[in-house]
């Protein structure tokens, strides 16, 4: 039951309102001490969750309103015989010796729920000190998305997940802002100005009630999307603006302060109303507000903003200045609308002559994705630095400029130029790179990368990686810096010959696995080459296949990588896919070289090709796992030829422990059917490459015995399998262990072994498989 102190209208029911029952349990706890504050901005729907609550109560309450008279004293009254009392808009009641009563006769058996838009602050000390106090504020009251599109929906609407999220990071969860836009017929951004629902709401409950000068505060300080007390001084030219920020929160509400950062920044909606009302009543001061916003953003490398802010004030000269910053952080990170934008917003007559322009137009040219090296040749011979240009600006398009110069030698194969082009280990400039996404940790996190890239053809692995955690470590958050930087890293891997070490980056980073980058496209083949894990039958197999975009690694340099590849396939190699003339690298000469000495093996001529293999190795920094691997089989190959089986066993291992690092297959596909003598023969020995063995022979007699004969019926595939480790010296329980079966499934395979070979135990099971050439 309900009691009112006051007479009350029949009141609508607003089959709109939404029953929240987080925030009713969030008030039911809260109600478990004396005294609960309900504060918030106006429009969170204090009033709404007070009466449902009330009628989810069973106890008697005392509703009390602003018009009750003598509000305090009748609460206090009510309190004392044990009601509880619910007092809405208490900020017009005043916080006077009569509330301070109605505090000390709460208790947790009749609470005193006060909502309020003002928190009291001053009069609630003790309580809150005693722990008497509990609060819920307007986080608390806000929507969620679910719950705001179930508002939407009751207004006749129906919002898919995007559409609810753009909704509440327009309206931030604000009920009122909700609410005002949901009969909205047309799904477009909220309409918020002094004469739209939502921003004469806004005017009528907050505005109005606030005396001119603090107003006049908040529209000049409305301008930045966010601000801190040096540029709110600076827009209001009141040096008391900490304190006004102070009563703003705590009058207005609306304004949220990170203490940790100094930042201030207003509720989205209230924002949109303020600037509304500063172009209609002061026009001629906008453009001022912006400047002095623009050069602040500036400092703090926020220079999308910046740069709309300088174009909203007209200042071109500071919109190029942020047009180059963008342009250096885009560079490494991949998005240029930012950039576009503020290029599309400077007049046509303004930018022909500026240097900036130019070689902010070069750099966008050179795109990894969509490259046009002619546009971008005649716009850097255009770019040249405006006498009046600041230091920072100045350092910038310099290093801009040398990076530019760099990717274009990169296009055009000029591998030596790059390092001539860039100058100097790291760039030249005039700030630090700690702050995240800032043009100097773009430009130094480019130049890792291009120094990355650079070493990769070089087969310097080591400074491979220490350029690659110099980009990670200062471009973090730019996205096209890591991806850049796995390219590097699977590519360095693959010129070296490291399977194992390429398969790792490409499975460790999606981007690359994905398909679409032609140089991950190439390593992916290859890998898949090497482990012959597309079929054993080269002509099913099919070429090397070209696919996918550009990435940073040059296209010709893929090109050129393909074709030592498709050599080794025995594919043709297509016109279109032969490499363009000029000096190749290290990488791309390791694996053509690596073709020819295979080609050796193709024609039985094993010692020529263990000569060309050592060569290969003794002219290299670091031996090649992919050279390495087929140096100790082919002496392992002359090893066997000559009778010693000792050598042979010696040089098998060190092929195996590659293999069981790198999964290599391949390798011992090109012996022929020597690479299973080898195998058979190690097979008898003792080792713990019994597993590696068994699994190499399943892989590759096949193509080398001949047919069973006197076998009424086939072995299936896995019983194949399980015949392959018999020989060897492993268990049972080791068996299984291997091939991820159960005892049991080894028991029924090993029965239909027997039966099919016609004997009954495991030696004879060997023995009879050796016969008929199973084994």
């Amino acid at each position: 039951m309900v009691l009112r102190a006051h007479k009350v209208q029949p009141e609508f029911v607003d089959d709109a309102v939404i029953v929240r029952r987080r925030v009713l349990v969030a008030l039911d706890r809260a109600a478990r001490r004396p005294i609960v504050l309900v504060a918030t901005p106006a429009g969170y729907g204090k009033t709404v969750l007070l009466r449902q609550w009330i009628e989810t109560r069973a106890t008697d309450v005392l509703q009390v309103g602003a018009g009750t008279t003598a509000a305090w004293d009748v609460a206090r009254r009510a309190l004392a015989r044990g009601r509880t009392v619910v007092v809405d808009d208490s900020h017009r009641l005043g916080w006077g010796d009569e509330f301070l009563a109605a505090c000390e006769a709460a208790t947790t058996e009749a609470p005193l729920v006060i909502a309020t838009r003002i928190d009291p602050l001053v009069a609630l000390h003790g309580q809150r000190l005693a722990g008497r106090v509990s609060e819920l504020r307007a986080d608390d009251l806000a929507f969620t998305v679910g719950e705001l599109a179930r508002v939407v929906a009751r207004a006749g609407r129906r919002l898919d997940n995007d559409e609810a999220q753009s909704l509440f990071d327009e309206t931030g969860g604000w009920p009122a802002g909700v609410r005002l836009s949901a009969g909205r017929t047309q799904r477009t951004a909220v309409h918020i100005g002094a004469f739209s629902p939502t921003g004469s709401y806004l005017v009528a409950q907050v505005l109005d009630s606030l005396d001119d000068d603090l107003v006049d505060f908040l529209r000049v300080t409305a301008v930045p999307e966010h601000f801190d007390l040096t540029l709110a001084t600076a827009l209001s030219g009141r040096a008391d603006a900490g304190a006004v920020l102070d009563e703003v929160a705590h009058r207005v509400g609306f304004v949220t302060h990170d203490v940790e950062s100094g930042i201030y920044h207003y509720h989205h909606l209230m924002r949109q109303v303020l600037l509304d009302e500063l172009t209609r009543r002061a026009p001629d001061d906008v453009p001022g507000l912006h400047s002095e916003t623009a050069h602040w953003q500036a400092e703090r490398s926020e220079h999308a903003a910046s740069g709309r802010h300088a174009a909203e004030a007209r200042d071109w000269d500071l919109v190029a200045d942020n047009a180059v910053a963008l342009a250096c952080v885009a560079l490494a990170d991949g998005s240029w609308s930012a950039v576009d934008a503020l290029v599309a917003a400077i007049p046509h007559a303004v930018g022909t002559d500026d240097g900036r322009l130019h070689l902010v137009a070069a750099a966008r040219a050179l795109r990894v994705e969509d490259t046009d090296t002619v546009v971008a040749g005649d716009e850097l011979s255009r770019a040249h630095v405006p006498p009046s240009v600041n230091i920072v600006t100045a350092r910038h398009m310099d290093a801009l400029t040398r990076l530019c110069r760099a990717r274009l030698a990169l296009s055009a194969d000029r591998i030596d130029d790059v390092g001539r082009a860039l100058g100097t280990p790291q760039p030249v400039l005039s700030e630090h790179d700690s702050l995240p996404r800032s043009p100097a940790a773009a430009l130094r996190a480019a130049w890792a990368v291009t120094n990355g890239l650079v070493a990769a053809f070089a087969g310097a692995r080591d400074d491979v990686a220490a350029h690659l955690a110099t980009a990670r470590r200062v471009g973090e958050g730019l996205v096209r810096v890591e991806s850049a930087a796995a390219e590097i890293e699977v590519w360095a891997a693959f010129g070296a010959g490291d399977l194992a070490g390429a398969a790792a980056v490409l499975a460790g980073d999606p981007r690359l696995g994905d398909g679409e980058l032609d140089s991950a496209v190439l390593v992916k083949d290859w890998v898949a080459f090497e482990r012959d894990e597309q079929g054993t039958d080269d002509g099913q197999r099919g070429p090397l296949h070209a696919g996918g975009r550009a990435g940073v690694v040059p296209a010709r340099e893929v090109s050129s990588a393909r074709c030592a590849l498709l050599r080794r396939t025995g594919a043709t190699v297509p016109a279109q896919t032969v490499a363009a003339d000029g000096g190749e690298t290290w990488l791309v000469e390791h694996h053509a070289r690596l073709s020819d000495e295979i080609a050796l093996l193709g024609i039985g001529e094993v010692a020529a090709a263990a000569t060309a293999f050592a060569d290969h190795l003794a002219a290299m920094p670091v031996p090649p796992p992919d050279v390495e691997v087929r140096l100790h089989l082919a002496r392992a190959v002359l090893a066997h030829r000559a009778g010693d089986a000792t050598a042979a066993s010696t040089a098998l291992r060190r092929a195996l422990d590659s293999t069981e690092l790198h999964g290599w297959r391949r390798p011992w596909r090109e012996l022929g059917s020597t690479a299973v003598d080898l195998l058979s023969a190690e097979r008898q020995r003792v080792g713990r490459h019994a597993d590696t063995v068994a699994r190499l022979l399943v892989d590759l007699r096949g193509e080398h015995r001949g047919d069973p004969v006197g076998l009424v019926v086939a072995l299936s595939a896995r019983e194949d399998e399980i015949l392959q480790y018999l020989p060897g010296t492993l268990d049972q329980a080791e068996i299984c262990a291997a091939l991820f079966i159960s005892r049991n499934t080894l028991k029924t395979h090993l029965r239909a072994i027997y039966r099919k070979l016609g004997v009954e135990s495991r030696r004879e099971a060997v023995l009879r498989a050796e016969s008929i050439g199973l084994l």
